[in-house]
């Protein structure tokens, strides 16, 4: 999307108001709930919320994996205060990790875990109960293994194709690929577009 004008920014903005009619509460969907937010101390409210029709669409996806499985959800509807939280974390890792790197590729990296804009104009974004971050846990409960934790920044791992892309795999290596398989199957039934650079993050591509 190109440069918005004045009244595409005001229309973003008041859409951030309606959507909340709109939230639901995962935990109410039976999912594993670890809201991510609650955990670094951002919020006090421990609810992972998504618009209504995502969240039915997260059921079906759900409903495509092995019996047992289940979705264990960290992230969902970001209001403005928290996404700048978000990107501070993020910039934080990211400096630890590489001190190294120049400003702007720092700048860079964090725009694509957690950009500081005040609009993200479309409605599969977190900004807009839109977007879930998410990983699959088996029937004990522990979550199936991904390579990385979800929300890792540090490293190409956390590239949705990581493993898939890889020339020679070890056991350890395909059992990552056959994880992040299954998730891709599952999201993809039940109408979710992938953000390739993080496997966890998912953008629903249904409309309100």
């Amino acid at each position: 999307m190109g440069i918005l004008t004045e009244r595409d920014a005001a229309w973003w903005i008041a859409m951030e108001e309606q959507v909340s009619a709109h939230l639901v509460d995962l935990a109410d969907y039976g999912f594993v709930v670890d809201h991510s937010c609650l955990r670094h101390g951002w919020t006090d409210d421990p609810r992972v919320l998504l618009r209504r029709r995502a969240a039915e669409a997260l059921v079906r996806a759900r409903d495509t994996l092995p019996d047992g499985c289940n979705f264990k959800v960290f992230d969902g509807w970001r209001p403005w205060a928290i996404q700048q939280r978000c990107a501070d974390q993020a910039e934080a890792q990211i400096r630890d990790a590489h001190p190294e790197w120049s400003e702007a590729r720092v700048a860079e990296h964090v725009a694509r875990m957690a950009p500081r804009i005040r609009i993200v104009p479309h409605l599969g974004s977190h900004r807009y109960g839109g977007a879930v971050d998410l990983t699959i846990v088996g029937p004990d409960g522990a979550e199936l293994d991904m390579g990385v934790p979800v929300d890792y920044c540090t490293g190409p791992e956390a590239d949705l194709l990581h493993y898939h892309l890889m020339p020679d795999l070890g056991d350890a290596e395909r059992l990552c690929r056959e994880n992040r398989s299954m998730l891709i199957s599952a999201m993809a039934a039940g109408g979710f577009d992938p953000y390739l650079p993080e496997f966890w993050h998912w953008g629903y591509r249904g409309d309100l």
